[in-house]
């Protein structure tokens, strides 16, 4: 009996360490990820403040700084840096109706300095509301300008129709509105 306590003992000791080993791993797996995809959104914030297409943030070196800010600052600091409210989706259109052959999410989310997924739901809010679309390049533009060209083909196609019918001869048909009845009697 104590052999196979001992034997059980000596099991569970080593399917601890394994899982310890197994857990460590993942860690260092994780941390590594974690510091590539910190490492390329810092490049990405840095590489925003010196593309020339996009406007001058009005306080670089509070966007700067906010780079090498501690990520378990308190609450009262990340709500300082979030949006206020109301102005996200007016502003999200607002770049969008500038883009003329549309924008993607990347391009939108750094012309606001908003935060990607914050972009992506807000898009998906305002494509909801028929606000905005995507164009056949998969770029989104503001609903009005797809609206806008579907009209004016619309107009385009009545024009053509109504010109060829002028240019017909009239028909030598009678003329009144009356039904076929009327006209007999």
């Amino acid at each position: 009996m104590t052999d196979i306590k001992e034997l059980m003992l000596l099991t569970q000791t080593s399917i601890n360490a394994a899982i310890e080993e197994a857990f460590k791993i993942g860690f260092e797996a994780g941390k590594k990820a974690g510091e590539r995809e910190a490492a390329q959104g810092f490049k990405s914030r840095l590489a925003s403040f010196f593309d020339e297409d996009l406007p001058v943030a009005p306080s670089a070196s509070t966007e700067i700084n906010s780079l090498f800010s501690n990520s378990d600052d308190n609450a009262e600091t990340r709500d300082a840096e979030r949006a206020t409210p109301g102005t996200v989706k007016p502003a999200i259109l607002a770049v969008v109706a500038k883009a003329n052959h549309g924008i993607s999410t990347k391009d939108i989310a750094r012309a606001t300095k908003f935060k990607y997924n914050s972009v992506r739901g807000t898009l998906w809010t305002l494509h909801k509301e028929h606000a905005i679309e995507k164009n056949e390049n998969g770029r989104w533009v503001a609903a009005s300008a797809i609206h806008k060209e579907a009209k004016q083909a619309e107009l385009d196609e009545y024009e053509a129709a109504r010109s060829a019918v002028k240019d017909q001869p009239p028909s030598g048909g009678n003329e009144n509105s009356g039904s076929n009845e009327e006209t007999a009697a």
